[in-house]
């Protein structure tokens, strides 16, 4: 049994909990585990001293990683596109409120 300190596992888990996150869209779990793989990634001195096993764990966690940013950017740029719709909605609503006013007098 490997130690709960083997890179390669702890890389794995990191991966697993990354990839339930993502596909749970679950954004706050996923900043977590960013700050997570951080830490994770400054305690390896040097990844290409990793053993294969770890370097192999490492790559498809660098690969599920840059799935995870290009998902976060999507999601920022829909959540803008949302708020956008929100601000226009808002202001054509503030525009016929003062006509309204206006037509009052």
């Amino acid at each position: 049994m490997r130690p709960a300190s083997d890179p390669a596992q702890q890389l794995r888990g990191l991966h697993a909990e990354l990839a339930s996150a993502l596909a749970a869209a679950d954004w706050t779990a996923v900043s977590a585990i960013d700050q997570r793989i951080r830490r994770c990634l400054e305690a390896l001195a040097d990844p290409a001293a990793l053993e294969p096993e770890a370097q192999a764990a490492h790559q498809a966690l660098h690969r599920l990683h840059s799935e995870a940013l290009r998902a976060c950017a999507q999601e920022c740029e829909r959540l803008r596109q949302r708020l956008d719709h929100h601000l226009d909605y808002a202001e054509g609503r503030s525009a016929y409120q003062r006509i309204g006013l206006m037509g009052g007098r």
